[in-house]
């Protein structure tokens, strides 16, 4: 069996593809989650998960 070629097509080392970094999901009061960068500043997710707590 082949692969289709989609599959089967891989990324040379010439053409970076850009990454994605995987997200984290943060379980809050009421139901809500929030799902961010782990490279977000602790300062501005500090904030975030304010604003979204006091809504």
């Amino acid at each position: 069996m082949s692969a289709p070629a989609e599959l089967a097509a891989h990324p040379s080392a010439g053409d970076p593809a850009p990454q994605r970094s995987a997200l984290i999901e943060l379980q809050l009061a009421n139901g809500r989650s929030l799902r961010f960068d782990p490279m977000l500043d602790t300062a501005a997710l500090t904030r975030l998960i304010r604003v979204v707590e006091a809504a």
